[in-house]
């Protein structure tokens, strides 16, 4: 393959490899609207898997490309979630063979939200089909009040009352119970619940505490 002075993929290399001309490869990673739905996700899928690098202009990803997602990270203790995050890693790679399976692309948003108009811009500048948030944080307000605008998107998150979104997650109030029943059956006493105050934590507490409570045990006052 060829290269430029910096041995980053350019035009020409893609234009091989798709066995298209340059004029091409350069008017589907721009989305012209010459070119087939079929032909531009077959060189954007080329461009990323070799690095090529896009320019700012560029969209994010074709507009005909069928079940287009926008993925994006969560805030943790006030700041976005690292992409090295084991959490992060695991949830992406199974999002992508999904996606993969169903013929989709995606697209990893590196703004984490941090209010409702975070939220707003994540899902009408994304050009996605629709938009997975990873994590509720302490937005379920501002998630109902997306929710009101018929955005497409679901949230990997908890369930609570009041919900007019879709959420997909775990059941927290029964992790959280079986973890304390399994130390307590170990015949600790002494048990302590570290977590925060977002949605998924506070089930996880709930569901401690019940454990403590079926095991005649205490929870500790601090």
């Amino acid at each position: 393959m060829g290269s430029n002075s910096n041995n980053s993929t350019t035009l020409q290399d893609l234009a091989e490899l798709a066995g298209v001309s340059v004029s091409t490869v350069s008017r589907a990673l721009n989305d012209h609207a010459l070119i087939s739905t079929r032909t531009k996700q077959r060189i954007w899928a080329l461009a990323r898997d070799h690095d090529y690098p896009f320019k700012a202009s560029m969209p994010s990803a074709p507009v005909g490309a069928v079940g287009s997602i926008a993925i994006v990270t969560p805030v943790m203790r006030g700041r976005p979630l690292p992409l090295s995050h084991p959490f992060f890693l695991e949830l992406l790679a199974n999002i992508g063979e999904a996606a993969r399976e169903r013929d989709c692309d995606f697209t990893v948003s590196h703004t984490a939200p941090v209010s409702y108009e975070d939220l707003v811009v994540a899902t009408t500048t994304s050009r996605a089909d629709g938009v997975i948030f990873l994590g509720q944080s302490t937005r379920h307000e501002e998630f109902n009040q997306l929710a009101a605008t018929n955005a497409r998107f679901v949230v990997w998150g908890a369930q609570l009352p009041g919900q007019l979104y879709c959420s997909i997650g775990t059941d927290n109030l029964l992790g959280g119970r079986r973890a304390t029943r399994h130390l307590a059956r170990l015949g600790r006493s002494k048990i302590l619940f570290l977590g925060g105050s977002d949605p998924e934590a506070s089930q996880r507490r709930r569901g401690y505490l019940d454990a403590l409570a079926e095991s005649g045990l205490q929870a500790d006052p601090e």
